[in-house]
C-alpha cells in the first residue's frame, strides 16, 4: 500500500491511538517505518535525519531538501509519538494547560519512574527502527514539547544529533524576553538550536535557560521562505490572515494598563479590521477576499463570531478557510491584511502591498508589539473603513531600503540561503560527533 495512503488512514481513523495501546517497541518501529515519508538526497553517502512532523515545520524540511539537498530526511508523524506518551502518562494528560512548560518540575504528573519507562520504550522503538533504516539524528520544531523530552535524552545517550528548527519567536525584538519567559520549560536538551534571527538568539541567552549557550544557538533565517525565490506571482485576490487578539497581546498581560477596558478596546480594533475587510469585499464583488485562519477550530469560530455579532453579509466572493496553503494565498494576492504575522514578511519578500490595523491609540509607543513600527513607509496602517478602502485601491511607493532592512533583521534574508545555512551546520555537527 502507498505510504501516503497508509499514513492518511492512520490519521483519519485514529489508528495511531489504537496502535499505541499495543505497547510493543517492535510493532511501534514497524508502524513508524510504514507510515514515514522519505526524502532522499541526489548525493550518495550523506547523513540521514529524522524529522518529527508538526505543523508548518515540514515545509522547512522540504525546502532544505530542494535547495540544499545534502541530507536524507525521514518524516515521522508526531501524532503517533503523542499517543504513546498518553499511554504512559494518562489519557487525560493533555487536559493540563501547562503540559509542556512544567514537564521538568511537576513530579506529580510526570514522575521520574514513568519518565524512565517512557524513555526506555522510545529507546527500544528507535533502536528497532534503525534496523530498517539508518539515521544520524532528529529534527524537531520546538524544545518544550513534553512528549519529545525523553527522545532528546535518548539522542544524547546514543550520540545522535538533536536539532531544534525553531518555528516560533518571530515577534518584536523588545518583547522576546516576555515571549520566551511565558512559554519555556527552562531546559534545552540538544545540540543545535536554529533561530530565524539574532534577536531570538540574544533573548534565549539572556533568559538563562539551562542548555543554551552562544555556540549552540545558530541564526539561519527561515528555510521554507527559500521557495519564494522561484515563485510566479499574480494579483487574483486580497487576503486577510485573521488574528486572535488574545494571542497577539499576551506579552503585555503584566502591564498595569492591561485591564478590562484595554482588552475591550483591543478586541474592538481587531474586530473592526475584520469587519472592514468583509465590507470591502461586499462592496467590490469582482474582488475575491480569502480569510485564512490558523487550523484549530477556535480561530475559525472567532471569524464566524464576528460575522454573527455584526450581522455581516457574506457575498459569493468571500472565502473563509483554515487549511488553504499560505504560500499560494500570498503569491496570488494583490494585498495582504494581517497583524504582527510572519505572513507580512512573506508578503514583503514578494513585493506585495501589506495592510495592518492601528493600535497606536491604546498602546504606549514603547509597548507596541508590532515589529513593523520601527520601519517607516513599508506598510499601510488603517483605523477606519475609508483607510482600508484607500489602501487597497490607491497605489503608492514604498521604501525598498527599509523593506530590505526588516527582512534582514527578522529573517536574515540574504538571497534565499536559509536552507543551505541549516544543512551546512547539521553536517558540520555530525562530522564532529
Amino acid at each position: 500500500m502507498n505510504k501516503n495512503i497508509l499514513r492518511s488512514l492512520f490519521n483519519k481513523f485514529g489508528l495511531f491511538r489504537l496502535a499505541s495501546k499495543i505497547n510493543s517497541p517492535k510493532i511501534t518501529a514497524i508502524i513508524l517505518f510504514l507510515t514515514c515519508s522519505i526524502i532522499k538526497s541526489k548525493k550518495r553517502n550523506v547523513p540521514t535525519m529524522i524529522y518529527i512532523h508538526k505543523g508548518i515545520g515540514v515545509d522547512d524540511i522540504k525546502s532544505m531538501a530542494q535547495y540544499s539537498n545534502e541530507i536524507n530526511y525521514i518524516i515521522l508523524q508526531s501524532s503517533f509519538i503523542r499517543e504513546i506518551f498518553k499511554i504512559f502518562f494518562g489519557s487525560n494528560i493533555y487536559d493540563n494547560k501547562n503540559l509542556h512548560i512544567e514537564y521538568h518540575v511537576d513530579k506529580k504528573n510526570f514522575p521520574s519512574s514513568v519518565k524512565a519507562k517512557y524513555r526506555n520504550f522510545l529507546s527500544k522503538s528507535f533502536n528497532y527502527l534503525e534496523k530498517f533504516i539508518k539515521y544520524d539524528g532528529f529534527i524537531c520544531s520546538n524544545y518544550v514539547y513534553s512528549y519529545l523530552q525523553e527522545l532528546a535524552v535518548y539522542a544524547r545517550e546514543e550520540n545522535k544529533l538533536y536539532v531544534i528548527l525553531y518555528k516560533e519567536g518571530l515577534v518584536h525584538k523588545n518583547f522576546l524576553k516576555n515571549y520566551i519567559n511565558r512559554y519555556t520549560n527552562q531546559k534545552f536538551i540538544g545540540d543545535i538550536f536554529f533561530t530565524s534571527n539574532y534577536y531570538i538568539k540574544e533573548a534565549l541567552i539572556e533568559s538563562n535557560i539551562q542548555g543554551f549557550n552562544k555556540d549552540n544557538i545558530i541564526p539561519i533565517g527561515i528555510p521554507r521562505l527559500d521557495y519564494y525565490k522561484d515563485l510566479e506571482t499574480s494579483n487574483k485576490h486580497i487576503a486577510l490572515f485573521s488574528f486572535y487578539p488574545d494571542d497577539k497581546f499576551s506579552y503585555l498581560e503584566d502591564k498595569s494598563y492591561f485591564n478590562k477596558d484595554f482588552k475591550s478596546m483591543m478586541n474592538q480594533i481587531a474586530e473592526n479590521f475584520h469587519i472592514y475587510a468583509i465590507q470591502y469585499a461586499n462592496q467590490n464583488p469582482k474582488k475575491k477576499l480569502i480569510i485564512k485562519t490558523k487550523f484549530p477550530k477556535k480561530y475559525i469560530k472567532y471569524v464566524h463570531g464576528i460575522i454573527q455579532r455584526n450581522n455581516l453579509f457574506i457575498s459569493k466572493n468571500i472565502f473563509i478557510t483554515n487549511d488553504e496553503d499560505t504560500t499560494t494565498i500570498i503569491r496570488n494576492a494583490s494585498a495582504i491584511l494581517a497583524y504582527n504575522s510572519t505572513t507580512l514578511l512573506e508578503a514583503l519578500l514578494l513585493n506585495k502591498k501589506i495592510i495592518i490595523p492601528s493600535f497606536s491609540n491604546i498602546l504606549p509607543h514603547e509597548h507596541n508589539i508590532d515589529y513593523l513600527i520601527d520601519y517607516e513607509n513599508i506598510a499601510n496602517t488603517v483605523s477606519t473603513y475609508k483607510d482600508l478602502d484607500d489602501a487597497i485601491k490607491v497605489d503608492k511607493s514604498y521604501d525598498q531600503k527599509m523593506i530590505n532592512k526588516i527582512l534582514k533583521d527578522y529573517i536574515l534574508h540574504t538571497n534565499f540561503q536559509a536552507s543551505k545555512n541549516a544543512e551546512n551546520e547539521i553536517i558540520r555537527y555530525i562530522k564532529n560527533k
